[in-house]
């Protein structure tokens, strides 16, 4: 019989170093090649179309080699998006984040670069191409299985970062090395779309973000030079700032407007587990440093008070957070997201009182904790609401008792 190994945390990002290194190589390779090609047997550079077909041969393999690998280190197709749930409300935001461009170039009616229709056509399924192979390579495998170790925030930065990072080694080898300075756009553009591959819950909506994002250069940017007329400049600066500005609109539009009580409650769980694994190990580190400090002799009273009090306060806030990791559902998950920094965060003000001794900052302080232990009750008495009406809905359904 074939067990399945589990995958340790170590393992997950191991596994995530290795298949950047991959893809990266593959790049390399492929830069490389069209390169030598160019060079030593056509004696002149690639046009847009004949660098085409090679280059979706590329994203071919690698979105096929990206599902592979997801599957052979245990993430899913379904973990790195590809579902059915919230498919029209994902799509949307991919149409409105960067309608900005499209909606400017009408306006300025900016010319085409590829005025056939075919052109058009192949233009636009080469950026869907490229769209859905580097969403499933960044949002859909490395940013997913980052989100199973640390914070998704921390797991939207690191997938931004390494997102703009690959982009370098085409400038280089291209020669565009004033692209280099587009790097930290990159990983903003990266950043934006981890929040919405967040918000919307699948791969398809920053799919089409992407598309559009690179099928509107493709068809309207104009090719750029020193002596470039200030009338082909303005349109284009516009427009770019028209696309960034719906594309922030369509991250807060997902944020605000979509709700996904199907998944929501499995991600919080999970972010909350996280949580806990970081404490963990902050107070294992602590520790450790409490036990050198002991064991070598040396004065430091008052670091291993410090050391000692934030032991405290993390294993509080882990006794929080296992305190309603059981409880979370479809039917409360918005409440508890909001009561357990509360907790939290009284936690941490209550210590701060205990340590002060200056009478005005206890005052504040009080005054603080008076206004959270309110909001704590008014969403501890929302929870238990919810609790009752939930006890009732499932003695009289005892068969959907799903929770």
């Amino acid at each position: 019989m074939n067990i399945k190994t589990l995958e340790t945390p170590p393992d997950r990002l191991r596994n995530i170093i290795r298949f950047y290194f991959i893809i990266l190589g593959a790049i390399l390779g492929f830069l490389a090649g069209e390169m030598l090609v160019s060079e030593f047997i056509l004696h002149r550079n690639l046009t847009f179309f004949e660098s085409m077909l090679p280059s979706s041969i590329l994203y071919g393999l690698l979105f096929v080699g990206t599902l592979y690998y997801g599957n052979k280190t245990q993430t899913s197709i379904s973990e790195m998006g590809f579902h059915s749930l919230y498919v029209p409300q994902s799509l949307l935001i991919g149409f409105l984040a960067t309608s900005g461009y499209l909606i400017t170039a009408v306006a300025f009616q900016m010319p085409l670069n590829y005025p056939a229709m075919s052109d058009i056509l192949l233009i636009g399924c080469f950026a869907f191409l490229i769209g859905l192979t580097e969403e499933t390579m960044f949002r859909g495998y490395i940013q997913t299985t980052y989100m199973k170790e640390i914070t998704p925030m921390k797991a939207v930065l690191f997938t931004g970062i390494l997102f703009a990072l690959l982009h370098i080694p085409s400038y280089i080898i291209s020669g565009n090395y004033l692209n280099i300075l587009s790097v930290p756009s990159l990983i903003l553009v990266g950043l934006i779309l981890g929040l919405i591959r967040i918000h919307t819950g699948n791969i398809w909506g920053v799919s089409l973000v992407h598309t559009t994002w690179n099928y509107y250069l493709f068809l309207f940017a104009p090719v750029v030079t020193i002596t470039a007329d200030i009338s082909v400049l303005i349109p284009a600066l516009v427009a770019s700032m028209a696309m960034w500005g719906t594309i922030v609109l369509a991250m807060l539009v997902a944020k605000k407007f979509i709700d996904r009580p199907e998944q929501i409650p499995t991600e919080l769980k999970q972010e909350y587990s996280n949580k806990i694994n970081a404490l963990l190990k902050k107070i294992w580190d602590l520790q450790q440093k409490i036990e050198f400090s002991q064991r070598s002799g040396m004065p430091m009273t008052r670091t291993l008070a410090i050391y000692s009090n934030r032991v405290k306060i993390y294993e509080k806030y882990i006794e929080i957070l296992k305190q309603y990791i059981p409880l979370i559902a479809k039917s409360n998950y918005k409440i508890i997201r909001q009561l357990v920094p509360l907790k939290l965060k009284l936690i941490k003000i209550e210590h701060l009182i205990e340590l002060t001794n200056f009478p005005p900052r206890i005052a504040l302080l009080e005054h603080k904790k008076g206004e959270i232990s309110r909001q704590i009750q008014v969403l501890e008495s929302a929870l238990s609401e919810s609790k009752i009406a939930r006890a009732m809905g499932n003695s009289e359904n005892p068969e959907k008792n799903y929770f």
